[in-house]
């Protein structure tokens, strides 16, 4: 036999009502004070009531935010990589032959590895931020997943492959220390990180 624990509960509230056990409850008609935050140390309460009061949200919920419009950035970021994608490859493509196409050919390799590279980077950051929030916050409402980045790259190489003769592995990335010409260089001669060509 199983009780029913809130059908019991709902009745013993409503036989405290019907007796009047409600009636003259200190506070009775006045609004709750829902500042007091009874789970916040003592210590802390002044200062989140001040940058509650400032619209200030603590660092936890606002990483989380972060997180959200990370996600949401990446999803336009790859929608942009498509249409930028199928129109970089389309003029490699129908390039004649001569230095023209070779031009392209290092522009193409170029963007193409900052593009991979600039994606790679924004999916470190978010699990990144994912990690700060875990770590940070006192309690989540939902548990945001972090990327799987050689799965994510996997897709990534597979939906935007790099040239033949060019591999996105060889493509560097961009950490401002390399010019644009040693970043072509690299691409374009297969010249791992240890300077050896390939």
């Amino acid at each position: 036999m199983e009780f029913d624990f809130s059908r019991i509960a709902d009745r013993k509230i409503q036989e405290a009502i019907d007796e009047g056990a409600f009636d003259n409850l200190p506070g009775k008609g006045q609004p709750l004070d829902l500042d007091d935050d009874p789970l916040t140390p003592p210590h802390l309460r002044l200062s989140n009531k001040i940058l509650k009061n400032a619209g200030v949200l603590p660092d936890w919920m606002q990483i989380d935010r972060e997180i959200d419009q990370a996600r949401a950035e990446n999803g336009q970021t790859w929608a942009r990589l498509e249409k930028e994608y199928a129109r970089r490859r389309d003029r490699v493509d129908t390039a004649p032959p001569g230095a023209d196409a070779e031009r392209r050919r290092g522009a193409f390799c170029e963007w193409h590895a900052r593009a991979r590279a600039s994606y790679l980077a924004a999916l470190k950051r978010v699990n990144t931020d994912i990690l700060k929030l875990n770590m940070a916050a006192p309690s989540v409402r939902r548990v945001h997943v972090p990327y799987r980045i050689d799965d994510e790259m996997d897709r990534f190489d597979a939906t935007f492959p790099s040239l033949p003769g060019a591999t996105a592995q060889d493509a560097p990335a961009d950490d401002g220390r390399e010019g644009r010409l040693r970043s072509w260089a690299h691409v374009r001669y297969h010249v791992d990180r240890q300077g050896r060509v390939r």
